[in-house]
């Protein structure tokens, strides 16, 4: 799967998990037309351009910036929440989860879906 790290989800330690499980990914952080502190509407353009599924721990926001009208067709928004007790998901959980959903489906193409649902 191709994927694009937000900044809040890019830790480097996720990045190295997920390209040995055999994912091609960036960062948003290492992107140099982006960086730190790059906008919203700026990562979502770049996933649509670059044609990569965006990880991300914000979903709200590019859920508002996907259905704007005009919006470009993305080619998914994948969503990091917080475990049952508040605290972030392990690496491994979330590497295993994006697995289980590069093998579920077809296409990702304008889904949205919950990383945290795709654990098993």
């Amino acid at each position: 799967m191709r994927l694009l790290l937000d900044e809040d989800s890019g830790a480097h330690s996720l990045l190295k998990a997920l390209r040995a499980a055999g994912h091609d990914v960036e960062r948003v952080v290492a992107v140099p037309a982006l960086g730190t502190g790059a906008s919203d509407d700026a990562v979502f353009a770049r996933a649509v351009t670059d044609d990569r599924v965006l990880v991300t721990k914000n979903g709200a926001d590019f859920v508002e910036i996907a259905q704007r009208p005009g919006a470009p067709e993305h080619p998914g928004i994948l969503v990091v929440h917080h475990d049952r007790v508040g605290a972030s998901l392990p690496i491994a959980t979330v590497v295993r989860a994006v697995g289980n959903i590069a093998r579920t489906y077809e296409t990702t193409r304008t889904l949205f879906l919950d990383v945290n649902q795709h654990v098993w």
